[in-house]
């Protein structure tokens, strides 16, 4: 083969590769172009619209929506009806006879007072009604029943010169002629007396009985303040 035939092979391989190199650029270029217009090809992994609209929280609440009816309206809530008297009235204090009925002694009462008067028992206590309420009884233990009740607020002064003991205070509620004993509760806001009450101190017992309203016309409250002396009773329509 002579040179100039060598030459001429040479050329024609070295135009054959740049006709490769070419098309392979122009191959390359195509596929980096169609990339970035967002045509994905079928298979890759890359995320549409859709997608990204289905990824967001699906309870994201809306920032213009009102409050519930649910929330608090800021009104304070209605206190239970006052019955029987008016617990902010005038309050005569009433001086029962230092002989009880039926006989002196333990377990003996003093005669009835009225739902309003402030009773001067033995010792120089002072004992009344400061408040009855209507209210609607919760049975939250063993023998209670739930329903309408009364729920009482009995004050007690001691204008003595002796402390008194509080822990032994019993309050008891009846209603009719046969004075029907009315069960107890404790709920809501039952608060029975605690502890000591020193000369010249005032202390408040709430306790609550079931009285159905059809029962209120005549209701007898009992408090038995001290240990060997009669009983203080209120008597009266708390209907």
């Amino acid at each position: 083969m002579t040179d100039s035939n060598r030459r001429g092979r040479r050329a024609g391989l070295w135009i054959v590769g740049c006709v490769l190199l070419l098309a392979g650029g122009a191959l390359w270029l195509g596929l980096t172009t169609a990339g970035r217009d967002g045509s994905e090809a079928p298979g890759t992994g890359g995320g549409t619209q859709m997608e990204e609209e289905d990824s967001a929280p699906s309870g994201s609440a809306d920032s213009s929506a009102e409050p519930s009816d649910g929330g608090s309206s800021g009104e304070p809530a209605e206190s239970p009806p006052v019955v029987g008297f008016d617990p902010q009235g005038t309050r005569p204090t009433t001086a029962p006879p230092k002989t009880p009925a039926p006989t002196d002694g333990a377990g003996s009462e003093l005669e009835p007072a009225e739902p309003a008067a402030v009773v001067e028992a033995p010792g120089s206590i002072l004992v009344s009604l400061v408040k009855v309420e209507s209210v609607s009884g919760e049975a939250t233990a063993g023998g209670e029943i739930s329903g309408p009740a009364l729920r009482i607020t009995v004050s007690i002064r001691n204008n003595g010169e002796d402390a008194l003991d509080l822990e032994y205070i019993v309050v008891n509620t009846y209603w009719g002629e046969e004075r029907v004993p009315a069960g107890s509760v404790m709920q809501p806001g039952g608060a029975p007396f605690r502890g000591s009450l020193a000369p010249g101190e005032d202390a408040e017992g709430v306790y609550l009985f079931s009285v159905a309203e059809a029962d209120r016309e005549d209701v007898a409250i009992t408090v038995d303040h001290q240990v060997g002396e009669p009983i203080v009773v209120f008597r009266g329509d708390l209907s």
